[in-house]
């Protein structure tokens, strides 16, 4: 930790706290958190094994993975005995790399078969990927692997101080990402029970900052949780107006590259900024410490570090990833588009989870509108692909204040049906009609940061 970030402090968990993991979130949200107790207490124990140890367990646990998908997936039956390969076979991390990886494309076209035959595929859960640099696709989980995952993410929240019944501050997603109810009975439920208040990261012009703040201060929260450059935008718009934020216990930031932003935000609220990593398809994979280090979690996933052959940072590698809890639908090596500079061995802290030395990549572009808006990019691909669920790629410039390009990647060009449903969708996104251009390209090629960008603004620096 350098010296000129904000103290933060561990603090243990209130009987208040465990009140609320044993009694109050089992029972009104059981779905998520059914037994979310003895999970906690599981992966607290795992914490607490030496990193190899783990390392074995978790290598242990992605062979149960490949087997059962051999056994029980025809996808990856398929695969395996195309390469003459039994999962058996599989002993290291270089023999894993003779399965080729998995795609969004893949799951779009081949999702039925990737189901496992031992689940009833009424009782799995549907999910779709995220829209950050590619189409979104559905793909489908059993409850224990949701249930998992949820744990997992709280545990890694409870590192900042965001442990069950504190109060939440939250700039997140799109406004499908949370409740939209405005009844006495659901503001009852949500602000007072469990402790929530929200703002959507689409809505981030000036005045709609000044009335979150406001309420923020009121509100009193002891985490704010949002993606990193809404949160960045508000702390920018504080420090520029000169207005007073409430200073919380920590801030975690996700769905984004973090960067130079962490520094604007601890200096607007004076509180240490926090670093998660995750995905809709993997759920929470890496958070940051107390000591600065951001880290894996062996439990839920496996992940490969690929070099990038067309990126120009050497250090650079490509996340590949096996998800260890996803037994109803298993994502074996599955590209998440993602890039990370690897690091390897321990952290001060003595958690015997492995270090990542930095996410890359996860940025989003905002666009600026005519009417004065400024409308977050980070959704616009996840909002496009319903009306055409083949859509592979696609990346969205703005060159003018109304004018628009639409890159995309399909097997062949765009319909005038199709072409017709999409700007529908882009009007709705954007809130007006703009002036869009379509261009069929046969790939989206990568930024600098390893990472292909769906969202760039000509207008921004």
């Amino acid at each position: 930790m350098t010296e000129n970030r904000p103290a933060f402090t561990p603090t243990p968990l209130t009987l208040r706290n465990r009140f609320y993991m044993s009694v109050v979130l089992p029972t009104v949200e059981r779905g998520q958190f059914q037994g979310v107790a003895a999970r906690i207490r599981h992966y607290q124990a795992v914490e607490k094994r030496p990193l190899e140890e783990n390392k074995v367990a978790q290598w242990r646990e992605l062979q149960r993975v490949l087997l059962h998908a051999y056994e029980s997936s025809p996808f990856y039956r398929a695969r395996f005995e195309a390469l003459q390969l039994h999962p058996s076979e599989i002993q290291t991390p270089d023999d894993l790399q003779r399965l080729p990886v998995l795609t969004k494309t893949d799951i779009a076209e081949q999702g039925e078969s990737m189901v496992s035959s031992r689940f009833d595929r009424s009782s799995l859960q549907v999910s779709r990927t995220g829209g950050t640099t590619n189409a979104s696709v559905s793909f489908l989980r059993e409850r224990a692997c949701s249930r998992e995952k949820y744990a997992a993410q709280l545990q890694f929240q409870m590192w900042a101080g965001m442990a069950p019944g504190e109060r939440v501050a939250y700039m997140w997603g799109s406004t499908w990402d949370f409740p939209q109810t405005t009844s006495w009975r659901w503001k009852l439920y949500d602000q007072h029970l469990m402790g929530r208040i929200w703002m959507p990261a689409l809505d981030i012009e000036d005045s709609a900052l000044e009335r979150f703040r406001l309420r923020y201060n009121d509100f009193r929260p002891r985490i704010l949780y949002g993606y990193s450059g809404t949160v960045a935008r508000l702390a920018e718009y504080a420090l520029r107006e000169k207005k007073d934020l409430y200073p919380p216990h920590a801030i975690i930031c996700t769905a984004e590259e973090l960067g130079a932003r962490r520094s604007i935000i601890e200096k607007a609220f004076g509180a240490r900024v926090f670093e998660h990593y995750g995905s809709r398809e993997m759920g929470i994979m890496s958070a940051e410490c107390e000591c600065g280090k951001m880290h894996l979690n062996p439990e839920t996933t496996f992940v490969e570090f690929q070099p990038l052959a067309k990126s120009p940072n050497s250090e650079l590698r490509e996340m590949i990833v096996t998800d260890l809890k996803n037994f109803g639908m298993p994502l074996i090596r599955y590209k998440t588009c993602d890039s990370a500079i690897p690091k390897g061995g321990g952290c001060a802290c003595g958690r015997g989870y492995e270090v990542i030395d930095q996410i890359v990549g996860r940025s989003a572009t905002t666009f600026r509108m005519p009417d004065g808006r400024v409308v977050f990019g980070l959704n616009a691909v996840l909002h496009v692909s319903p009306a055409v669920p083949r859509l592979r790629q696609a990346q969205f410039i703005q060159e003018t204040l109304t004018s628009y390009r639409m890159k995309y990647v399909t097997d062949t060009p765009f319909t005038d049906t199709e072409i017709k449903a999409v700007r529908g969708r882009l009007d709705q996104f954007f809130g007006m009609p703009l002036n869009w251009e379509f261009e069929r390209v046969s790939e989206i090629p990568l930024a600098r940061s390893g990472k292909s960008l769906n969202c760039i603004s000509l207008l921004n620096d």
